[in-house]
């Protein structure tokens, strides 16, 4: 697989950063999946979007412009030939002095790669899944909710917990109890033909497509 790399397109093998890449050390950073349909991203632009804000929100200057990334978003999908999958756009601070401080880390990491579809969202899975709700709770006060932070800890202990007792995905409630997302995941569900889905200020992330998919099934009037 070719990636792109700090500017360079080259074998996943050779793309390589420092161990004391902020992003290593905590997290520093934001990323976007950006699903591949017959080799074209779905809504690049949005996806852009939400990550050049959530970089303004952490202070970390992105080193390529939209339509850069664009054009080299196209030459990747071309170079590898690739049709439908997942593209991930991967961005942190950079390496800096040793510490929490982000002072001197002014050189950014930007790396995207593709991906196949996992399994268990390929289109010949028809059966149902199967939601294990976590104990872990989403803050619904925490500004970085809004934000793809590259720090997902609590989506990875709870889709732990969930795979350790055999279920699909983890069901995330947030502080009030109220249901929120899936580690992974929007939800869905239809009211007297209306398509609804939690809203921003229970925790969850802004969702690209959830916007999408709530205007089109309802404008299909899903019985």
């Amino acid at each position: 697989m070719i990636v792109f790399f700090n500017g360079n397109f080259v074998p996943e093998a050779e793309a390589k950063i420092s161990i004391f890449d902020r992003g290593f050390l905590y997290g520093d950073g934001l990323f976007e999946a950006v699903p591949i349909f017959k080799g074209h991203p779905f809504r690049l632009a949005a996806h852009m979007e939400r990550m050049t804000i959530g970089a303004g929100f952490l202070g970390i200057h992105l080193p390529y412009s939209t339509e850069s990334l664009k054009k080299n978003v196209t030459l990747l999908i071309e170079q590898n030939n690739f049709s439908n999958g997942i593209l991930r756009i991967s961005v942190s601070r950079g390496t800096g002095q040793r510490g929490y401080s982000p002072k001197g880390a002014d050189k950014p990491t930007l790396a995207m790669s593709l991906h196949e579809i996992p399994s268990m969202l390929a289109p010949e899975k028809n059966s149902p899944w199967r939601l294990k709700t976590a104990s872990f709770r989403l803050d619904s006060s925490n500004p970085l909710n809004a934000y793809k932070s590259s720090n997902k800890l609590l989506q990875v202990l709870a889709r732990a917990e969930a795979d350790e007792a055999g279920f699909d995905d983890a069901l995330l409630l947030n502080s009030k109890g109220m249901v929120a997302e899936t580690s992974s995941g929007n939800i869905f569900w239809i009211r007297e033909g209306i398509v609804h889905t939690p809203p921003v200020n229970a925790g969850i992330l802004p969702g690209i497509t959830r916007s999408v998919i709530l205007q089109l099934c309802n404008k299909m009037s899903i019985p």
